[in-house]
């Protein structure tokens, strides 16, 4: 578990580093509901260096990539980009990704665990097309700027600069001396600006941010805050709210990650199966929970007659919700206003079903 690339900054400024999934991040940097509130309202500055990033080049790169993902590539322009998932022939879950398209090449990016597995499953279908893929994970970090006044803190790092709108757009600047790849791109899926640049000078780049973001009161924030922000705003993680059992329907990722007009891809009759003749065997929901404690990642869900009716998958204390919970519902068994209770070795918890995002 290798830590982040500025984990010697961190330690000289007193910040403990956690394990957050599968990696070492710092936890908070102070008072987590602090760091909520500048997601939220302000500016939040997040080390985003846990990334993999994929380049993919070569004549056949738009077809190849348009038939191994749910969404459509081929509309894409340069400076464009989509949300994606890749599944299985069964329509499940491989890796959530991002794809950015540029003129001559496409970025593809995802967790940093998933990296591995997305290389080596896209290049298991290279066969006799001119497609050539580069991992540069390695080489390149980013830092995310979470909130409303992201733009404020980039226009005053880039005088002149500007980010066309639209999730995903993407465009280079300069900035603090780097060639910087600006996109418009949020962890939890609201507004903000991911700044991808060389790893080398990670940490003189992370100080100009903060110094540019001083006069807009940017706050860094860590994994902590993290984990809150994306249950309320009920974005799934793979590997803890989705797997390689998931589809993507079930997940609630459709309206962002899949195209049902764009033709043939891996996995698109189960897909397109679901959507013709009805719902799937289960949904994504948020749960508002009674009491103190959080229930277990697994916990059974129960309906008043103690039939199991769900399981949760992720549980947190939001400073500005109370305890909250990621949770798959059955078809036909709740959803909204339905109350329930969240069950594990330590007993039951009063729960009610709820739409999500808890935040918008």
């Amino acid at each position: 578990m290798p830590p982040p690339a500025l984990s010697s900054l961190y330690q000289s400024l007193g910040v403990t580093l956690a394990k957050y999934g599968h990696c070492l991040m710092p936890e908070k940097f102070g008072d987590l509901a602090e760091e909520c509130r500048a997601a939220r309202a302000g500016v939040a500055l997040l080390d985003a260096s846990d990334r993999a990033w994929i380049e993919v080049t070569g004549a056949d790169r738009k077809r190849f990539l348009h038939g191994m993902t749910t969404n459509d590539v081929n509309g894409l322009a340069p400076g464009g980009g989509c949300a994606a998932t890749m599944v299985s022939a069964k329509g499940k879950l491989l890796a959530d990704l991002a794809v950015l398209c540029r003129e001559d090449r496409y970025l593809l990016t995802t967790r940093g665990d998933l990296g591995p597995g997305l290389l080596a499953g896209l290049g298991r279908f290279i066969i006799a097309d001119d497609v050539e893929l580069t991992d540069r994970s390695a080489a390149w970090t980013a830092f995310d700027l979470l909130g409303p006044r992201a733009d404020a803190v980039l226009a005053a790092l880039a005088p002149g600069f500007t980010l066309p709108a639209g999730e995903f757009a993407h465009a280079e600047a300069r900035i603090a001396g780097r060639d910087v790849r600006a996109i418009r791109s949020s962890p939890v899926w609201g507004p903000g600006v991911e700044l991808v640049v060389e790893a080398a000078g990670a940490r003189e780049f992370w100080e100009a941010l903060r110094a540019a973001g001083a006069a807009h009161g940017l706050v860094p924030i860590g994994a902590a805050a993290l984990e809150v922000l994306r249950v309320e705003a009920g974005v799934p993680w793979f590997g803890v709210d989705m797997d390689e059992s998931t589809l993507p329907v079930e997940a609630g990722l459709e309206a962002r990650a899949i195209s049902y007009a764009k033709g043939c891809y891996v996995g698109q009759e189960i897909i397109a199966r679901i959507k013709t003749y009805g719902e799937p065997a289960k949904r994504l929901y948020g749960l508002r929970l009674t009491g103190e404690r959080l229930p277990a990642r697994g916990a059974r869900l129960t309906d008043a007659a103690g039939a199991e009716i769900g399981r949760v998958t992720s549980a947190v204390r939001s400073p500005a919700c109370g305890p909250i919970a990621l949770a798959y519902v059955q078809r036909g068994r709740g959803g909204p206003g339905v109350r329930c209770a969240a069950q594990d070795a330590d007993g039951p918890l009063a729960a009610e079903i709820v739409k999500l995002p808890f935040v918008p």
